[in-house]
């Protein structure tokens, strides 16, 4: 018997014999020969070139120094017990507690505390009077006075009447520090 092609081995016969076929596919090996053929040439010219360093690119000018202006201030503070202060310029004042040290030769005195930054501080009694010398990078001159510390009892009361009265009487005495908070800052 005699091996008869197969239908799909008569079409591909025919494709190899087609001349229109030949010719794109040998146009398909040149190009891509030819694409092969200068991917290595432009290969063995990156090795073979000169290496040209490229300047930096220039720094930029220098820009001269802000010109900053420092501003005097002034601000006053009335506090009560347990009150904070913080200033315009972040200074903080803080009261804890006003007493009467009469007793003890003192007069009134108060717990306070300072920053200069408004961030918690170090408490110390004080009396009227009390200055604070402040640091900051961007302030000259920054003080704290306690100009006055402040215990008032209702009109027509005495002391005497406040200790009849009792433990609720605390509710009717009015205890205050008045301050200053001064200094030099940027603005």
């Amino acid at each position: 018997m005699a091996d008869t092609p197969t239908l799909l081995d008569q079409w591909i016969s025919k494709a190899k014999n087609h001349p229109a076929i030949a010719v794109i596919c040998f146009a398909v090996l040149v190009l891509a020969g030819v694409g092969s053929f200068t991917d290595s040439l432009k290969s063995i010219y990156e090795v073979i070139r000169p290496v040209v360093p490229t300047p930096p690119a220039p720094l930029p000018k220098p820009q001269p120094p802000a010109l900053v202006s420092r501003v005097n201030f002034k601000e006053s503070f009335e506090l009560k017990e347990r009150d904070t202060y913080i200033g315009e310029h972040e200074v903080m004042v803080r009261v804890l507690e006003i007493r009467d040290m009469s007793y003890m030769g003192k007069g009134l005195e108060a717990d306070v505390g300072v920053s200069a930054h408004g961030q918690e501080a170090y408490f110390e009694a004080v009396t009227k009077g009390k200055i604070y010398d402040l640091s900051r990078s961007d302030c000259d001159r920054l003080k704290v006075v306690i100009k006055d510390i402040q215990i008032i009892i209702p009109n027509g009361m005495t002391w005497a009447d406040l200790y009849k009265i009792g433990p609720g009487a605390e509710a009717l005495i009015r205890r205050k520090v008045i301050g200053t908070v001064t200094g030099k800052c940027e603005e």
